[in-house]
Formats: C-alpha cells, sequence, structure tokens
C-alpha cells in the first residue's frame, strides 16, 4: 500500500517528463536522462500537485528525490534510490563564485561609489565597462559554432537542412565585444543601479587588439556623441568608472593611468575616479549584467568569414597565430 498510494503522481509525473521530451546530454556516455524543466525537488513536486485533483496523496520531496536515478551509482547512498525515473536531478555548478582576502573592502569601496554618485547625482556621470569573451570565427565554409549554449530548444525543419558547425577546430579571427553600461543614477542606494544606457563596440581581435588607450578613446568618442554639452566637454564635472580590472582596466597599471589621465584632461573634468573589482569578483561589476542578453544573439549561431583573393588566402593560410598575422599587417576580415 506504501508504493501503491502514490501511483497517481508518480503517473503524472511520467506524463510531465513526457512533455519536455528531456534528453541525454550530448558530451556524457550512458542513457540517463538529464532533467531541464524543473529547477528544484521542491518546485517538481508544486508542479505535479497543480496537475492533480486537491484530495491526491503527495510524496514528500525526500521520497520524490529518491525516485530519480543516483548522482554516484557506485556510493552507498545510491541504494536509497529507486530509480523509478531514468532521470538525474541535478545543479548546473557554473554560478560558483571565487573569494578574495579583498572582497568585502572592494564591495564596501564599491558601496561608498554608489553613495558618492547619488549624492552628488546632478554633477555625476557613471559608467561600468568590460570586455566580452571573444566570438569565434571560422575560415570560409567552415562555420565555428560561437560557443553559447543554448536556454532553449531552437525550431528547425524536421528534414532537410541540418544546423550543424564546428565546436574545436582552429580559428584565427575573431569579434571582441567591448561594453559601457551609461547608469541613470537613482535616487537612493536601495534603489536599483540597472537602468541606463549600453553601448557595445565590436572589434577585431587581430588588427584591433584591446588596450587601455583603445578603450579611453572609445569611452571619449562615446561621451562626447552622447552626453557633451558642447564640443568637448562632458555634461558632468565628475566621471566615475568601473571595471572587473582585467589587464585593459587595472588601475595599477601605469598605461592604465595613462590613458585615464588623457581621458582627464580631454574631457576638462574636475574630477575622474577609476574603481575596480576585487580578483575573482567581477559578477560585481554591472557591465557583466548585460552578456547574458548578449548571448541571447549569440546562441544557435555559427560564424565563418568570406573568401579573399587567392594571393591573400595563400599568405594568410601558412599563419598560425595572431603575432604572424599583425607583423605583415594584413587585414583578413
Amino acid at each position: 500500500m506504501l508504493f501503491g498510494i502514490f501511483q497517481a503522481f508518480w503517473d503524472e509525473t511520467e506524463k510531465y517528463f513526457q512533455e519536455f521530451e528531456a534528453a541525454v546530454q550530448e558530451r556524457r556516455h550512458g542513457d540517463t536522462l538529464y532533467l531541464p524543466a524543473a529547477i528544484s525537488v521542491e518546485d517538481l513536486r508544486r508542479t505535479i500537485n497543480s496537475r492533480l485533483p486537491e484530495d491526491t496523496p503527495i510524496p514528500s520531496n525526500e521520497w520524490l528525490r529518491l525516485q530519480f536515478s543516483p548522482k554516484d551509482p557506485y556510493t552507498v547512498t545510491a541504494l536509497r534510490y529507486t530509480g523509478r525515473f531514468n532521470m538525474k536531478f541535478k545543479v548546473q555548478r557554473r554560478q560558483l563564485r571565487g573569494s578574495h582576502v579583498d572582497s568585502k573592502f572592494a564591495c564596501f569601496q564599491y558601496r561608498l561609489l554608489k553613495s558618492f554618485a547619488i549624492h552628488n547625482k546632478e554633477h555625476v556621470h557613471m559608467v561600468c565597462m568590460d570586455d566580452k569573451a571573444i566570438v569565434p570565427i571560422g575560415e570560409p565554409g567552415l562555420e565555428i559554432s560561437t560557443g553559447v549554449r543554448p536556454h532553449n530548444r531552437s525550431l528547425a525543419p524536421a528534414c532537410g537542412a541540418i544546423l550543424g558547425a564546428l565546436d574545436h577546430d582552429f580559428h584565427l579571427c575573431g569579434i571582441v565585444p567591448s561594453v559601457a553600461f551609461h547608469i541613470s543614477i537613482p535616487e537612493s542606494i536601495t534603489c536599483s543601479f540597472f537602468n541606463g544606457t549600453v553601448e557595445v563596440t565590436n572589434k577585431d581581435k587581430i588588427l584591433q587588439p584591446s588596450n587601455p588607450f583603445r578603450h579611453a578613446a572609445e569611452l571619449l568618442h562615446s561621451l562626447r556623441t552622447n552626453y557633451s554639452n558642447d564640443a568637448g566637454r562632458l555634461g558632468q564635472e565628475i566621471l566615475l568608472m568601473y571595471t572587473d580590472g582585467g589587464p585593459d582596466h587595472r588601475i595599477t597599471y601605469t598605461s592604465v593611468q595613462v590613458s585615464l589621465l588623457c581621458l582627464f584632461v580631454a574631457l576638462d573634468l574636475d574630477m575622474l575616479v577609476a574603481g575596480r573589482t576585487a580578483p575573482t569578483l567581477s559578477w560585481v561589476n554591472l557591465a557583466e549584467r548585460v552578456m547574458s542578453q548578449l548571448n541571447l544573439a549569440l546562441q544557435n549561431v555559427a560564424l565563418a568569414r568570406e573568401r579573399m583573393t587567392d594571393e591573400m588566402e595563400g599568405k594568410v593560410k601558412g599563419m598560425s597565430n595572431i603575432d604572424t598575422v599583425c607583423e605583415t599587417n594584413l587585414l583578413i576580415i
């Protein structure tokens, strides 16, 4: 009676899984399916319960969890699982965050920066900057995947064209998207800082590599074009910049300090404040939140460059790294 009392719940759960068509993980071996439909056992239990009559017996979260396949079939705890559903209920561990001895100091410093911006709202322009990961571009006729994993399935014809692309093949070309998030400063520290304007600049990774002076020139052009009251001055007297502290933004580097001085003089500012996150805490940078939006346009996409003349293709064919291309001063995109 103990095993049959929840039969209606198990049957409805099986129907629920069939609706979502859970599939075998493409990079794993075996026939165990992985469940992308529910985010937790409690969420799954609540969903199935809403599909059943009110008086239907509902199992506990623990008993429901034990109906799946064990995470590791070679442990003693695997004996507790019934294996009723040939699926694994696992949490994707890509949100783990590193720690650093200066993390608390850096976060408090960032809070002070935001408080300063709010207190001097009429005189401050605040911008967060970051570079997205390089978007690979394949050779002519050899499209390479952008590497962005889709969040949802894609609509594709049942027959005919095949959605395929190279995965880890060699590629020389690529695009570097640089993000500048111009923040609309709120009225209070408790309000959201996620409102503002986003600007994305796409650059050739070979002939337009990221460096402090290029970032300063791009920001100068953006500020003069969209936020300047006259020929060269910024609309506000104070500029606040916040980055993740990468090589192009690490404020302890002399090259970065010189680029900031150039920006300070070019905009005729009264104050320029440049802050950075602690190491491994780049997620604090608000520009990182924009990357997920950019990934929506890059999922299920494969790119390849156009073919050049036979003479140019012959010169590029023997090149295997960026330094070789830069030395020959060839434009290949």
